[in-house]
């Protein structure tokens, strides 16, 4: 199994096979491609540079792509209608005359009591080229992810994050992200940035008071004025690229109910370690082990 994340243009992958002892990780590392690549062909390229450095024929692939690549939208369902009948009429009115691209919708339910959907716009290209690499190659495109939500099933798979009764996923960057979960539903996923040394909601799909109370615990993290997270029993996080103060501190803060996501710290590998900061950066990537003992 190949799995890829993107960031941007940089694109990091882990090539993985099962044993005994569970996956181990063969080799690993990022592609960048040329800012002037042609966006139509990016995922068709990218695929074909990691089949080439990983010396594949053939394989499984899993893409993790950049949230920045979709669009959002937000459904409120009415708790007299059936949510069923809501999201085929969204598809009809909504979906079905297309002007720019974007051909797929899919539907991520919040937690019941807000009777909410989470809908994401994902264009047409995107999963045409990947069919078209796997059909050229003699290979297969396993699962398709959509940035920090991936990340949410590398921290399932190795941390077991739903073992809690709630926790967040942070992903920390120029602008982060963060999905806020309580029962195992989606309580919000937020969008915010740092301005003035205070964070500010950029974009808020869900429960916005959760959110606001997450975000407000984190700033007092990043002030040191707080050592552990109360609103979510457990936060996992990791990084973009970049280099962010925060992503220290939270580190260094390791005997609290704050965690890295570093597969590399789980999952064994044959290579010479990794600094945790760098393992931060493939987080997204672990997404192709759901199912698997690790």
């Amino acid at each position: 199994m190949i799995s890829i994340s993107q960031d941007k243009n940089t694109f990091y992958y882990i090539h993985w096979v099962p044993s005994e002892s569970g996956p181990l990780i063969l080799t690993f590392g990022k592609e960048t491609l040329k800012a002037n690549t042609d966006s139509n062909q990016v995922f068709y390229d990218i695929l074909d540079t990691i089949r080439i450095k990983t010396n594949n024929v053939s394989s499984i692939y899993s893409m993790t792509i950049d949230s920045n690549m979709v669009s959002f939208s937000e459904t409120q369902v009415d708790k007299s209608f059936d949510h069923f009948d809501v999201i085929d009429w969204f598809h009809k009115k909504t979906i079905g005359n297309i002007q720019d691209g974007i051909d797929e919708t899919f539907h991520y339910s919040f937690s019941k009591n807000q009777n909410k959907y989470l809908n994401m716009h994902f264009r047409s290209h995107i999963k045409k080229k990947m069919s078209l690499f796997a059909q050229d190659n003699n290979s297969e495109i396993r699962n398709i992810g959509l940035g920090i939500f991936s990340a949410e099933v590398t921290a399932r798979c190795i941390l077991n994050a739903d073992y809690n009764d709630s926790y967040a996923i942070l992903q920390i960057g120029k602008e982060c992200e963060a999905l806020i979960i309580h029962g195992n539903e989606l309580s919000s996923y937020v969008r915010f940035s740092i301005k003035n040394k205070k964070y500010e909601i950029i974009k808020n799909y869900g429960d916005i008071n959760n959110s606001k109370k997450f975000i407000k615990e984190i700033e007092l993290l990043k002030n040191k004025k707080n050592l552990t997270i109360k609103t979510v029993d457990h936060l996992y996080f990791y990084k973009k690229q970049g280099k962010f103060s925060i992503v220290k501190q939270l580190i260094d803060n390791d005997k609290t109910n704050i965690s890295p996501i570093n597969i590399f710290s789980h999952i064994s590998h044959n290579n010479k370690s990794i600094n945790i900061q760098d393992g931060l950066l493939f987080a997204e990537t672990g997404c192709s082990l759901w199912g698997i003992d690790v």
